[in-house]
Order: C-alpha cells, then structure tokens, then sequence
C-alpha cells in the first residue's frame, strides 16, 4: 500500500501552514471577545433605558397624584367658604 507524498514535505507544510493557524485561532478570540464587549454593552444600556423608563412612569404617577389631592383640596376650600358664606 502506497501513502501520501508531500511536496513539500510533512514537515514543511506544517511549518508554513501552523503560524496561519495559530493567527487565525488569535484573530478569533479576539473577534469573540469585541463581540461579547458589544453585547454586555448593548444589554447595559437596554436595562439602563428600562430602569429610566420605569422611573419617569413612577414620577410622573406620583405627581399626578399629588396634582390631584391640591386639586382636591382646593375645591373643599371653596365649598367650605362657600358653606360658610351661607350659601
């Protein structure tokens, strides 16, 4: 049974070819951990966005609330003078 012969050799390939190798696994990595930076990123801000959002809800439900107890009482003022007006 016949094998393989290499031009260049076994070894020769494999010296050619292992620095791509090993840049590729590099530039790989590195592309990996950017997109995972940018996905940390966007998922901060996303919650940061719905925390804001959830506090403008919040305060403007309290001043609201508080907009219509000064409405409130200042309508038993006037019913109040009024009553005491005889009216």
């Amino acid at each position: 049974m016949l094998g393989y012969i290499f031009e260049p050799n076994a070894a020769g390939v494999l010296d050619v070819m292992l620095p791509y190798y090993v840049s590729y696994q590099v530039f790989q990595m590195i592309l990996d951990a950017r997109a995972s930076e940018h996905s940390a990123r966007m998922v901060a801000m996303k919650n940061a966005t719905d925390n804001a959002n959830q506090f403008i809800k919040d305060l403007t439900l309290e001043y609201n609330k508080m907009r219509q107890a000064s409405i409130t009482t200042e309508l038993l003022e006037i019913a109040t003078a009024q009553m005491a007006l005889g009216g």
